[in-house]
């Protein structure tokens, strides 16, 4: 499925290697990782490498929702923050992220 046939939050699944894992997230949670593929026009984990561990795709992704809520909560967020959180999306770029 291409993200521009996502019309809506209810026709939105999170496919990883042909398994569907919205099963694996609470709503709430899920609903921020569409905000996130919305805000970028794709599906983020599109290109994660294929046969990876289901719990480690679902880590990757629950990591991703975690940063972005984080700078989107941040006020005056620190260099430490700041350089945690970019280390942390080169390293889940590096799987595909």
């Amino acid at each position: 499925m291409d993200f521009g046939d996502v019309t809506s939050f209810s026709n939105f699944n999170i496919v990883v290697d042909s398994l569907v894992i919205d099963c694996k997230f609470h709503d709430h949670l899920r609903r921020r990782y569409y905000e996130l593929c919305c805000s970028q026009k794709s599906f983020l984990h599109k290109n994660l490498l294929k046969q990876l561990n289901l719990t480690l795709v679902v880590g990757v992704i629950m990591e991703t929702i975690s940063i972005a809520e984080g700078i989107r909560k941040a006020q005056a967020p620190s260099r430490e923050d700041l350089v945690t959180w970019k280390k942390t999306l080169e390293s889940l770029e590096l799987l595909g992220m």
